[in-house]
């Protein structure tokens, strides 16, 4: 019983997620044509994710890959 509520939990942040990225882009189509120009994508959040995903890593040589990308997350989440 468990199970199934993690995975109805898991499924419902997921559609979440994906319901704001459609919506955003449904908003930017939508003020695009209230200001008379040609908008972006109503899927540009998606494709923006797919870049960010095939961008390549960069940590300098100098600097311990795990801090370099624990740093980040450690500012954003402290404040």
């Amino acid at each position: 019983m468990l199970s199934l509520t993690i995975f109805y939990i898991i499924v419902a942040v997921v559609y979440a997620v994906l319901a704001s990225v459609l919506l955003e882009g449904i908003k930017r189509q939508a003020v695009a044509h209230a200001q008379n120009r040609k908008g972006p994508s109503t899927f540009q959040g998606f494709y923006d994710f797919i870049k960010l995903l095939t961008k390549e890593n960069l940590t300098p040589n100098v600097a311990s890959p795990f801090l370099f990308s624990l740093a980040p997350i450690l500012a954003f989440s402290a404040g």
